[in-house]
């Protein structure tokens, strides 16, 4: 019995780190998904905004009379900026549901 309170007495120190590292490793992970869930967040609401140019700018095509809206250079680049969003998004999501 005096030996068992011995050696947790010596190695009281290990005992201590171990517990530590263990809380900060959770808590470094719950953190990374925090910051992804904003940045999940952020990207949606850029996709958002950049849906908007898009209906915008499908307006003022059709008012300006022309019918072929895949010949707007501006068009196509708010296109591939959503396409571009979209795969951040979804690679961002693969990520935070690998960390959880």
């Amino acid at each position: 019995m005096s030996e068992d309170i011995r050696y947790k007495m010596q190695h009281m120190g290990d005992i201590f780190v171990d517990a530590l590292s263990a809380v900060v490793d959770s808590a470094q992970r719950k953190a990374k998904g925090v910051v992804l869930a904003y940045d999940i967040r952020d990207l949606n609401n850029k996709r958002g905004q950049c849906f908007s140019d898009i209906g915008r700018r499908i307006v003022e095509v059709k008012k300006a009379g022309l019918a072929d809206l895949k010949r707007d250079d501006i068009l196509v680049d708010f296109f591939s900026k959503a396409q571009k969003l979209a795969g951040l998004i979804e690679s961002y999501e693969k990520k935070k549901k690998e960390a959880a």
